[in-house]
Formats: C-alpha cells, structure tokens, sequence
C-alpha cells in the first residue's frame, strides 16, 4: 500500500515510478529475498499495463480507495514473477544436466572435468553470475594456480576454452563447444 500512496503523492516532477519502483524492490529484498525483488521488477516491465492498471483502477472517485483490485494486481504480479523464475531455474537445471553429459563424453580427467562443469555454469547462468578468474575457480575447487593452469591450458590446448581477460586470466567455454552444447540442447 505505501508503494500506491508514494505513487499517488507523486512528491517529484519527475522519476516517481522508477523511485516507488526503486522503494518497493528495496523493500522485498530485505524481508523476502533479493531474487524476489528482482523478478518483481522484471515482471512490472513485461506487464505494464496491468502494472497501471492496478493503479488507475484504486484511484477511481467510485472504488473509494477500495485497495482489494490493487493489492490482488500487486499480488500476481509477483505469482507472475516467481513462476518465470522457476521456470528459467528448472529449465537452467536441465541445460546444466545435459551439459554435464556433454562433459562425461569429452573423456576428461576429473579436475578438466569439474573445470568445465563450473564453466558451463557460468555459460548457462550467466545473467546471475560475474565472470570467474582462473584463480577464483582454483580457489573453489581448492587448487593451487599452478594446477590449475596446467587444467585451464589442457583445456584451450583441446579447444574447449577461449581465453576471456588476461588481467586477471579468465576463460570461457569455447565458441565450438557451446555450439556442439546448443545443437544437442535443440535437439533434446
């Protein structure tokens, strides 16, 4: 409800929807969770007009403030948004498994394995996740840079990683590999 009385305060010339929008976001990310907040916000810009609507709807002169429309408006929107989130991590879920078979078939030995394991997670959340360094994948995997280079430099060697930065050094999944990953992802 604060969200449609700042709204209809409207205390600024401009920006007062991206502020409520900023405040509400705030708001639901600390008593709920910061990917709630997200996906709120994303589905407001996918449903604007039903977002508006909500908000033309409660101020009519004849519904009297009657907040119900309203805070059932709000509420889909953010049914809406959860269910999309599950639906990007369940189908996130299958392209990590389909990628882990993808791995077992290069024959690999373990850490080159877990190396692109890691990177294809990267590669399929990457939206949710900044760039790994090759020291940071060590780190996660507890292995010392000298390992980890020797993996990181196998891999290239094979091609299956591109180098992403030098500074600090980072690889990718190959642009051939995602390819082969792709066609046998459409194919499933």
């Amino acid at each position: 409800m604060a969200h449609y009385f700042y709204e209809y305060v409207h205390p600024f010339y401009d920006g007062n929807g991206r502020t409520g929008r900023f405040i509400v976001c705030s708001y639901l990310s600390r008593k709920l969770d910061m990917m709630f907040a997200i996906t709120f916000s994303a589905t407001i810009a996918n449903n604007k007009e039903r977002y508006y609507r909500a908000f033309a709807e409660m101020s009519e002169r004849l519904n009297r403030a009657e907040a119900t429309f309203f805070i059932e408006q709000m509420l889909d929107i953010v049914v809406m948004g959860q269910e999309q989130l599950i639906e990007e991590i369940v189908e996130g879920k299958d392209r990590l498994e389909k990628a882990h078979e993808l791995i077992e078939q290069c024959g690999l030995n373990d850490l080159e394995n877990k190396v692109l394991y890691v990177l294809f997670q990267q590669y399929i959340f990457g939206s949710y996740v900044d760039n790994l360094s090759d020291n940071e994948i060590g780190d996660g995997l507890n292995k010392s840079r000298h390992v980890i280079k020797n993996a990181m430099d196998s891999l290239e060697s094979k091609g299956y990683l591109a180098i992403k930065s030098k500074r600090p050094k980072s690889h990718v999944i190959s642009e051939s590999l995602k390819a082969k990953f792709e066609q046998e992802w459409s194919a499933y």
